[in-house]
């Protein structure tokens, strides 16, 4: 027959079986889509996409796409309450259901424009009269 500290501490062990646990999901879109993406200097795919992750901070983010201009920048990823030691040792092993931290950013992408050569040309020419006009004399 079983006792009754027996019988809780039997309860306790098949609670703690039925943990939960904590989805986190990054999701990239771009316009255009089909930009390829790098978090931290390694490539995880071309937008959209949606993937795991497993820890919150600043990421660097970097999007690529043939014509159109690199988008680079920092993203920071906030972690909701319930990954706040302590809480979050409840939320992965006590809570019953699964919890879902889904992130979603979006970057637009400018198309790159090539200037005429002309421009360029022209526009050299101003910046060599800028700088052969202020050097001073006798130099």
């Amino acid at each position: 027959m079983m006792t009754r500290r027996t019988l809780i501490i039997v309860c306790m062990l098949g609670l703690a079986t039925l943990g939960g646990c904590v989805e986190r999901l990054l999701t990239i879109t771009s316009r255009p889509a089909g930009a390829i993406v790098y978090l931290n200097g390694e490539e995880v795919g071309a937008t959209p996409l949606t993937r795991e992750f497993t820890w919150y901070g600043t990421y660097d983010v970097v999007l690529r796409k043939t014509g159109y201009q690199t988008v680079t920048g920092a993203q920071r990823m906030e972690a909701p309450l319930h990954d706040w030691p302590p809480l979050d040792l409840a939320a992965e092993y006590l809570w019953p259901f699964t919890l879902e931290d889904h992130v979603c950013w979006h970057f637009e992408l400018e198309p790159f424009v090539t200037p005429e050569p002309n421009a360029v040309i022209e526009r050299a020419a101003e910046m060599r009269e800028e700088v052969l006009g202020s050097e001073p004399e006798g130099g």
